[in-house]
């Protein structure tokens, strides 16, 4: 038996999935074995269909009359058990489904691990997977990305943007623009330990010529790309694009990038891993975008787009990264009072990577918060973690419960802007009344995720 694509509500029958498709889902969502980029991108197109459409998927396992156990899709990359009900069959104690553990899968929402890369490289793709028939759509088998863990690539983008400090709104801002000062940051980024970045990545911009220097710079990359020469230590072949895109397209069995003022997009052999999933509306984007090219395998003849990251950015020309549509509203208010209060010489910073926090008994905690903003007060520097809370569920707040406090004890104070659905102005204007409170005079509010430390 195969998984089954079913209707959420009447549960009947969308598609039967090949026996294929049902291993790459299974291997995707225990993220046990190593996947090859088609494999990876037929897994993510279930789930977005599960997202997206609404589907539920069946189970091929403890078949009991004609009922079966259910799984819906939290993200497009989770997998979630639906709980065992009068009208949901538990899963078999050998299902995969089964056997995960429950942070991993269950109704809790998990967040991509963010740590900081420890190899000093930023080499996506490693030795080629050699088989007696390759495709041109296979590839490595280095990370796709999987319900806890972002895709390799991202760690390019994020070590990029923090080098280019694009990550950071200072108080005096850099008028350098932002494709121009990640292209200088690379010069110095280590692709592996004997290469640097440099011309192994270019960027692009959404400039009215910007269509025409793009595909120069694309050309000239996958030309770098395919000499020989230019990779004597042995490194496999593969440069990067960056820059905002709008979003992606299907082009038959290929996808493309959606980018302002460009005819055509750059193309990619699987779906790109959208941070959070892709939106049905465009809310969440623009998105800064880093785009991966190698030789699919050892004797394909050209250079191809390979894997492709996308992380919702402030704005075209402004490639600060944010999680979300209302960590763009945040970020939005925190500029303005950067601009309207000088006196506190205000700097924000988006943090890409887990923050450690020494506590009590010297274990070690982490976090990363939405934002941090670094102040002046009365002349002494200080910081205070800002949180974009877009959910009320009992869960979610219980997951702030425990990090929270970490934030608290690693930067002083936390300010709390909370979203809900008819109350975003008188919620934007309490944030902005707490974090000046905390601005003047230090004073931190009371929130139930603090409710546990002592005052």
């Amino acid at each position: 038996m195969t998984l089954v694509l079913v209707a959420r509500d009447s549960r009947k029958i969308v598609e039967e999935l090949s026996a294929t498709v049902t291993s790459n889902i299974k291997k995707y969502y225990t993220s046990l074995e190593p996947m090859e980029e088609y494999e990876i991108g037929e897994a993510e197109d279930v789930f977005e269909r599960m997202k997206t459409d609404e589907y539920f998927l069946r189970c091929d396992c403890h078949v009991l009359g004609r009922k079966y156990p259910y799984l819906s899709a939290a993200r497009p990359s989770t997998m979630k058990r639906l709980q065992p009900t009068d009208k949901n069959l538990a899963h078999h104690r050998d299902c995969v489904f089964a056997n995960r553990e429950a942070e991993r899968v269950g109704a809790r929402e998990v967040l991509p691990v963010t740590r900081r890369p420890t190899e000093d490289t930023l080499a996506v793709f490693g030795p080629y997977v050699v088989r007696r028939e390759a495709s041109y759509r296979e590839s490595n088998q280095d990370g796709g990305g999987n319900s806890l863990n972002l895709p390799k690539i991202s760690s390019v983008l994020f070590r990029l943007l923090e080098a280019a400090e694009l990550n950071i709104a200072p108080f005096h801002e850099d008028e350098t623009p932002h494709p121009v000062r990640a292209w200088k940051a690379a010069q110095t980024l280590p692709l592996s330990t004997q290469l640097k970045l440099k011309r192994r990545l270019v960027t692009i911009d959404n400039s009215e010529d910007g269509y025409v220097r793009g595909i120069n710079h694309s050309s000239s990359l996958k030309a770098f790309i395919a000499e020989p020469a230019n990779w004597s230590d042995g490194t496999r072949p593969q440069g990067f694009l960056c820059g905002v895109a709008d979003g992606y397209r299907r082009r038959n069995d290929i996808f493309e990038l959606v980018i302002r003022g460009w005819k055509e997009g750059p193309f990619i052999n699987t779906r790109p891993h959208v941070f959070g999933g892709m939106a049905r509306s465009t809310l969440r984007s623009p998105y800064i975008t880093i785009l991966g090219y190698a030789f699919p395998n050892i004797s394909a003849p050209k250079v191809l787009g390979l894997r492709s990251f996308m992380q919702p950015c402030y704005k075209h020309d402004d490639w600060m990264p944010v999680d979300s549509d209302l960590e763009r509203q945040t970020l939005e208010i925190l500029k303005r009072l950067q601009k309207d209060h000088p006196i506190f010489r205000i700097s924000i910073c988006k943090p890409l990577f887990d923050v450690e926090v020494v506590l009590e008994d010297s274990a070690i905690g982490r976090c990363k918060p939405d934002f941090v903003v670094t102040f002046a007060r009365r002349g002494e520097e200080r910081t205070v973690a800002i949180e974009t809370m877009g959910m009320t569920t009992d869960d979610y707040e219980d997951r702030k419960a425990r990090t929270h406090p970490l934030m608290l004890k690693r930067y002083g104070g936390l300010i709390q802007h909370r979203f809900r659905y008819g109350h975003t102005t008188v919620l934007g204007e309490q944030f902005e009344h707490e974090l000046l409170g905390f601005l003047n005079e230090g004073t931190q509010p009371h929130y139930d995720s603090l409710r546990d430390i002592a005052r």
